[in-house]
């Protein structure tokens, strides 16, 4: 659980880190110093999260990589802030498809779009 101390400057969280050496995890409180961190600092940590995460689980990945990627950097936050929303490869591969099928569906017409639901409805009974 996050805990931001207005007085002095410091968030203060729990966290679980699994080690390859043991086999649980092992708990750790944490307090970050936010004293002297600037708005473009914060933008340079969270660039680095970002990548960090994205290069993690691009490493598990057992398919091609896409040769380009954008990250909506509001989609990583979440809360509690304990760790980054996962972005893996086939997840942003299934978003670029959604956003593309959008702005398809955007485009069309009332009346394509109910064409476009009497074809799908009859393909579904």
């Amino acid at each position: 659980m996050n805990n931001m101390n207005n007085m002095n400057n410091t968030t203060k969280i729990k966290i679980l880190t699994k080690r390859k050496c043991g086999s649980s995890h092992e708990e750790t409180d944490l307090t970050i110093n936010w004293d002297g961190v600037t708005p473009e600092h914060l933008r340079i940590l969270a660039h680095i999260a970002i990548v960090h995460n994205w290069q993690s689980n691009a490493f598990k990945s057992k398919e091609s990589l896409p040769t380009e990627v954008t990250i909506e950097a509001k989609d990583a936050v979440h809360e509690p802030a304990s760790c980054l929303q996962r972005f893996s490869p086939d997840q942003l591969k299934q978003q670029l498809f959604d956003k593309k099928i959008d702005k398809i569906l955007k485009e069309l017409t009332p009346e394509q779009l109910f064409k476009l639901f009497e074809q799908w409805n009859k393909g579904t009974t």
